[in-house]
């Protein structure tokens, strides 16, 4: 199991740097009540010692797609913030929209080396 998290880290670390600051959006990885606003906020930790402070909202479109908004609060140096929606990956801005939706995922990297998807 470990190892195919890290070859999809490596996947979605090799795409980011060849789209370089794609801005997309993405859901959340869980249902939610159509017209329901849901949303949080967490601290993602790399295994060497970098951090980011992430925040997303969604409001479900009832379809079994969301809209919604990331937000970057802070992160450490050296840190990047990579999404992953609807299995498109790419570095992400400090804040952005997204639109229909299915699956949106969050990770901190740091040097190579990344937290789990959030």
């Amino acid at each position: 199991m470990f190892a195919a998290y890290r070859k999809k880290v490596a996947v979605a670390l090799a795409a980011a740097a060849a789209t370089s600051s794609l801005v997309f959006a993405g859901g959340p990885a869980s249902a939610a009540d159509s017209g329901a606003l849901s949303g949080g906020c967490t601290t993602l930790y790399t295994p060497n010692g970098g951090n980011a402070n992430v925040c997303k909202t969604w409001y479900s479109n009832g379809d079994g797609t969301y809209d919604g908004t990331w937000r970057i609060k802070s992160k450490t140096s050296g840190v990047i913030v990579i999404g992953l929606a609807d299995g498109t990956p790419g570095e992400l801005q400090p804040s952005g929209p997204y639109y229909d939706v299915a699956e949106f995922y969050m990770a901190a990297c740091k040097s190579g080396q990344c937290s789990d998807w959030w």
